[in-house]
C-alpha cells in the first residue's frame, strides 16, 4: 500500500470543529481551498455569503493547528464593499501567509450570473440579465471589464479601471507571491511581485 494525499474545496463553516479537521488530516487531507470573499461581516451579510469572520478565523485556526495548507478565494467589487473592507481582507490574508499555511490566493471580480439573487437584486443586474452570454473566449483584462478569468462575465458599472487597479496593486503589495496569477503550476513565482 502507499499513502495518498488529498485536497478539497470546503467552506469555513464546515471547518469549525477542530476534531473534524484533525480527522481530515489523519485521513490524508493536506489541503483545503476555501472562500473568504471579503473579511468584513457587513459585506458578507449584504452579499448573502452565509458565513461570518468569526467562522473564517476559527476555520483558519483549525487548519493551522492540524498542519493543513490553505488555498483562498477572494471576491472584490461586491455592492457593499468599501476601501476599508478591501484593505481588511488583504491584511487578513497577509497574516495567514505569515502563519506558513497559505498555498495560493485566487482573486475574482463580482459578476452578474444568470438567476442569482445578487444579479436579480440590483437594477443594473436586472437590466443586463437578458444579455448574459457564456460563449466568449477569455480573458478580457481591461475596460469595460465585461470578461474576466474563465469566461464571459458581466461586471457592474462601479467596477471602474481605477477601482480594479487599486485592488490589484494592493494585492500585489501584500500577497503578490501567493496570487495564482503570479504562480507556475509547481507553486513557484514567475512574475516579479515587487
Amino acid at each position: 500500500s502507499f499513502p495518498l494525499q488529498y485536497g478539497s474545496l470546503n467552506r469555513f463553516d464546515a471547518l469549525q470543529d477542530a476534531h473534524f479537521v484533525e480527522r481530515l488530516t489523519r485521513s490524508g487531507f493536506v489541503y483545503q481551498y476555501c472562500a473568504i470573499e471579503q473579511f468584513d461581516n457587513s459585506v458578507l451579510k449584504a452579499s448573502a455569503k452565509g458565513q461570518r469572520i468569526e467562522e473564517i478565523l476559527r476555520g483558519v485556526e483549525n487548519l493551522r493547528a492540524s498542519g493543513m495548507q490553505l488555498g483562498i478565494s477572494l471576491l472584490f467589487g461586491l455592492p457593499a464593499e468599501t476601501e476599508a473592507s478591501v484593505n481588511a481582507t488583504l491584511d487578513f490574508v497577509a497574516g495567514i501567509e505569515k502563519l506558513g499555511i497559505l498555498s495560493c490566493v485566487s482573486m475574482s471580480l463580482y459578476s452578474y450570473h444568470p438567476n442569482t439573487p445578487l444579479t436579480l437584486g440590483t437594477r443594473g443586474g436586472k437590466q443586463i440579465h437578458s444579455l448574459l452570454r457564456y460563449d466568449r473566449e477569455p480573458p478580457n483584462q481591461g475596460e469595460p471589464w465585461n470578461c474576466f478569468e474563465e469566461g464571459q462575465w458581466f461586471h457592474p458599472q462601479w467596477l471602474t479601471t481605477d477601482r480594479v487597479n487599486y485592488i490589484y496593486h494592493q494585492a500585489q503589495k501584500r500577497i503578490g507571491s501567493k496570487l495564482v496569477r503570479n504562480m507556475r503550476k509547481d507553486g513557484s513565482v514567475f512574475r516579479d511581485v515587487n
